[in-house]
């Protein structure tokens, strides 16, 4: 079975996004709050908008995290008999079985697969080029063999 990530993300990169965010985004809501209240005894000052910038910070990098969490879903992989793919902007797995297809054609950046009563698409734009070399190869290889 061979497998292949679409995005390949650094999972200690990602916890530490998310425990910054929340970092930040408590530090700034705190001080905006002890500032606020204890220190200026209810004004808004324009140094307060530093911690509300600060608190907005720690939101943005929570949710780099979150994101690159839920893009960890999303794969090629194929064996003998089956070739399954979740790409971006898809809402549920593709299946096909091998011996289903009848034509395959490659072009610069999708493969086209031609069914018995249907086309499917895989879009390559979403591997480097490494991956793209591999799976570019896998159908190929069934290209070849629907030829011979």
């Amino acid at each position: 079975m061979n497998y292949i990530k679409v995005y390949k993300n650094n999972k200690t990169a990602i916890r530490f996004f998310i425990g910054l965010g929340a970092v930040l985004f408590f530090l700034g809501t705190g001080l905006f709050v002890y500032s606020t209240w204890f220190v200026e005894q209810g004004k808004v000052t324009w140094f307060t908008g530093n911690y509300i910038a600060l608190a907005f910070q720690g939101v943005v990098a929570w949710g780099v995290g979150l994101y690159s969490i839920g893009n960890e879903k999303y794969f090629v992989e194929w064996d003998d008999e089956i070739i399954r793919w979740w790409l971006p902007r898809r809402k549920e797995i593709e299946t096909i079985r091998i011996e289903d297809i009848r034509s395959v054609e490659i072009q610069k950046m999708q493969i086209v697969l031609t069914l018995e009563h249907k086309q499917k698409m895989l879009n390559l734009k979403f591997f480097f080029y490494p991956e793209r070399r591999m799976i570019v190869d896998k159908f190929e290889n069934i290209q070849q063999s629907l030829n011979a």
